[in-house]
């Protein structure tokens, strides 16, 4: 066999090698195979965990004057936090969004629950001390109290998008 040869059959061998490590690798490393199937890693033996990249921050505007959806709200916020796809979820309170959360105006018991245990779940609550001023509502008034009392909320949910949180508005 002429040398020639000899070196194109070297080469042929040493490209086939190469690829064939190329594409082990990129299978080891979780490269190959379908987007969502990228999207989830193995953890244990097994076991399927979410990667979790979603952030979301509800915004509730919605007050005592339509209470199935302030329920739908609170509800989907301690749903998403519990579904176990998001890395946080926070939930905003503004205008009559407050209202709906403060203790005043005979707010139904259900509603009253379902606040504490989205704050209990561990879901920040913000809240805009200006727009309590504009509803005449104290924070002492809030139940549950907001994590956070915020100058201006928009400005808080602007912030929070320039970081990758979706917002969700009720």
């Amino acid at each position: 066999m002429s040398t020639w040869k000899r070196h194109r059959v070297t080469l042929a061998s040493e490209i086939a090698a190469l690829l064939v490590f190329v594409v082990l690798l990129m299978n080891w490393i979780g490269v190959t195979g379908t987007p969502n199937e990228r999207l989830e890693f193995r953890v244990n033996a097994g076991e399927q965990a979410h990667n979790l990249r979603g952030r979301l921050v509800f915004m509730l505007t919605t007050g005592l004057e339509d209470l199935r959806e302030v329920e739908l709200c609170l509800a989907d916020v301690k749903a998403a936090k519990a579904s176990g796809y998001t890395a946080d979820v926070i939930l905003i309170v503004r205008g009559r969004g407050a209202e709906a959360l403060a203790n005043l105006n005979g707010r139904p018991s259900r509603i009253a629950k379902l606040a504490r245990e989205v704050k209990s779940s561990g879901i920040q609550i913000v809240a805009s001390a200006n727009e309590f001023k504009q509803e005449g509502i104290s924070a002492a008034s809030m139940d549950p109290t907001p994590s956070d009392l915020v100058p201006d909320a928009a400005v808080r949910m602007a912030e929070l998008v320039s970081q990758g949180y979706q917002v969700i508005r009720y």
